[in-house]
């Protein structure tokens, strides 16, 4: 498979109208919870000229890609960091919501390790990529593209930018500081059509992630801690089939 086909693929994964139990919330959470934390789209300058409302608007975009870029910095510049968080899935065909936790650790360059409350799991290392879908007893290895866009944060998000009508999603500051940065896609293929980032400008880290897709489907992480620069153990990039779990060729996605 070409990257071209890989990146596809994510995509509509990332827009499927399956209902979403493990094996569907493990690689959005993978390009979306944990990948999206290590990039966004570079800041460009604000044109010049325009009247007072251009103006205005124009310096809203500049503010949001500041308080991107401190996101950016944070994380690209760790070696390796953990995640902990809270998914919420809301699938709008069927109206229902289904909520998890898991832990993520990516340690540079290109190996994530990506574990459910219920065992369920997906490690990425090098051109493999493994998955165990818990609830099903499904085990999967799947061979990939080092370079797709779904396993290497630093390129995720440099497709999304700033939405230019409306850069923050909730206006003003919140209580502690932190902004809502509303993000929509560059390019015309995107899914989700929107991310919300909220981000502590002073720090860099990311609080929370709202993925928004025109079939309203809706995948939301509250990230309760995030550390920097961790030491990584090495059993956490290892996953071998489980002694009831069957061996599904194909990809789970």
């Amino acid at each position: 498979m070409t990257t071209r086909r890989k990146r596809t693929r994510t995509r509509r994964s990332m827009n499927g109208r399956r209902r979403p139990g493990p094996a569907r919330m493990i690689p959005l959470a993978a390009a979306v919870a944990a990948l999206a934390l290590g990039s966004f789209a570079p800041a460009t300058a604000a044109p010049n000229g325009g009247g007072p409302a251009v103006q205005a608007a124009s310096t809203r975009v500049a503010e949001a890609r500041g308080v991107v870029a401190k996101a950016l910095a944070r994380y690209e510049s760790s070696s390796a960091y953990r995640i902990d968080f809270t998914q919420e899935s809301y699938w709008a065909l069927a109206d229902s919501t289904t909520v998890a936790s898991g832990t993520l650790f990516y340690e540079r360059p290109g190996r994530m390790s990506l574990t459910y409350g219920d065992g369920s799991r997906i490690v990425v290392q090098g051109d493999s990529m493994r998955v165990y879908t818990a609830q099903t007893a499904q085990f999967f290895v799947v061979e990939v593209d080092s370079t797709d866009v779904a396993i290497d944060p630093p390129r995720l998000l440099r497709a999304y930018a700033p939405d230019p009508s409306a850069p923050f999603a909730a206006g003003d500051p919140l209580p502690n500081g932190s902004r809502v940065v509303s993000l929509k896609p560059q390019q015309s293929f995107g899914e989700p059509t929107r991310v919300e980032v909220t981000i502590d400008p002073a720090s860099g880290r990311v609080t929370r992630i709202a993925a928004l897709s025109s079939s309203g489907d809706r995948m939301t992480y509250a990230i309760r801690a995030s550390s920097f620069d961790v030491d990584v153990p090495e059993d956490e990039f290892i996953l071998r089939r489980p002694a009831n779990a069957t061996l599904v060729k194909g990809s789970p996605f």
